[in-house]
């Protein structure tokens, strides 16, 4: 999302830096390690294999490998694309998944991307995935005192106080 003259940003290390996907792609033909910290790029970080045209696939493996635990084909799939915001059938997002399954490196990685809204509530009851921590694995779980961390430092953005503060509490 975002990006100079319209390209897309990809993130190709653990360490999460960003960079222009046709950018790296040129970069990858002569250095197989991130340009920023030199660290290994994914292993199996292939841009091409998910086409454009099938964005779907891609998204729909998000959801699967956040609740599988897989933090490298999560980061990778949200290099492909993959929206970490966007519900899966039950109203939950990656985030939610990967809580719910007490996956926290996959937690890890999804906090790592920019993109994540850690405000964003789902599921009937509307919760965040905090909420869902707190709730499923305990206030002191470390998935929860990792989304807890991060939250503490955001501010909540002024549309998401106004749509949570017209949700219904949690029962």
């Amino acid at each position: 999302q975002g990006g100079v003259y319209g390209r897309p940003y990809v993130t190709v290390c653990a360490n999460g830096h960003l960079f222009h996907k046709e950018c790296i792609k040129r970069h990858l033909a002569n250095d197989n390690r991130c340009p920023e910290c030199r660290e290994p790029i994914f292993r199996r970080l292939d841009l091409n294999l998910y086409p454009k045209e099938d964005q779907g696939r891609v998204q729909r493996d998000l959801w699967k490998y956040a609740e599988k635990g897989e933090p490298e084909v999560v980061a990778y799939l949200l290099a492909a694309g993959a929206s970490p915001n966007l519900f899966a059938l039950g109203g939950w997002n990656a985030l939610m998944l990967a809580v719910m399954a007490d996956h926290l490196n996959v937690v890890k990685v999804l906090l790592a991307d920019p993109r994540t809204n850690v405000w964003v509530r789902g599921g009937s009851q509307k919760q965040t995935a905090f909420d869902l921590a707190v709730t499923r694995l305990g206030p002191d779980d470390p998935v929860a005192e990792l989304i807890g961390d991060v939250m503490g430092t955001l501010d909540e953005p002024e549309a998401e106080r106004a749509a949570n503060a017209a949700a219904p509490a949690p029962e």
